[in-house]
Parts: structure tokens; sequence; C-alpha cells
């Protein structure tokens, strides 16, 4: 995680670096945030429809990891933009 710092810094003055650090650390802390309430609501959600907690979080992540990178019209959000 610390290496990002080097590696911005061959790209951004001390001024802008700092300004995007601190976007990227925020955004890592909100993003931990959703990620815990989610996984703690998905792991509670054990005997519905039958399935365990564990295997409605797989199940959300797989349907993310697809809806990332395989659809828009088979063009994955994510290989599109890494196109582009």
């Amino acid at each position: 995680m610390y290496q990002i710092i080097l590696y911005l810094s061959y790209f951004y003055k001390h001024g802008e670096l700092s300004v995007r650090l601190g976007f990227w650390w925020t955004a890592m802390s909100i993003a931990d945030i959703i990620a815990s309430f989610l996984g703690f609501g998905l792991l509670h959600l054990r005997g519905h429809h039958g399935r365990a907690g564990w295997r409605w979080l797989f199940l959300v992540e797989v349907w993310l990891y697809y809806f990332m990178f395989f659809s828009f019209e088979k063009k994955g959000l994510l290989l599109t933009i890494y196109r582009l």
C-alpha cells in the first residue's frame, strides 16, 4: 500500500501529491467501511433460500466481478477503461 507514494511521486509535484494521496486514503477508508457493512449483512443471510451466509457473500462477489469485467454488451467496465 505504501508503494503508491513512491509510484505517484514520479508523476506529481509535492503539492499535488499530498492532495491525491489524501483522496486515495479517504476512498480506501470509505471502501473498508462499506465492505465491512456489506460483509456483515451478507453473512447474516444464513438460511435464506437454503443458502449459508458465506455462499451469499461468494455469490455477490462473483456477480460484482462479472459486472465489472464482462458486462456492458460483452465489454466489461474495467476492460473498456483499460483499452482506452
